[in-house]
């Protein structure tokens, strides 16, 4: 038996024979218990990958909902600002006629 052999079956096929104890010979199943091991390391650094990918797609999320709340501060503040002509003269005008 080998690797390629091991291939063309399904993981869970060759997992159940293992577990069965189909394979009898020390050298198919040391070859097995390697490469179940080397399918379990695969699916770890997938799994790992997987976390990671959606851990980055939070962090983008969070970034660009911060991003707009800040662009929307700076529009107000700007708005604010652009108008402080305006609300300085209406004030003004507001106290000429409180003032004697």
């Amino acid at each position: 038996m080998t690797i390629s052999d091991l291939e063309l079956l399904d993981e869970t096929v060759v997992r159940c024979k293992y577990e069965r104890g189909d394979f009898y010979k020390s050298s198919d199943l040391s070859l097995v218990k390697r490469w179940l091991s080397d399918k379990d390391k695969e699916r770890k650094l997938s799994d790992a990958c997987d976390r990671a990918s959606k851990s980055a797609d939070l962090d983008a999320s969070r970034q660009r909902k911060l991003n707009n709340l800040i662009a929307i501060a700076t529009l107000i503040l700007s708005a604010t600002i652009g108008l402080k002509e305006e609300i300085f003269s209406t004030i003004d005008f507001l106290l000429k006629f409180i003032k004697p």
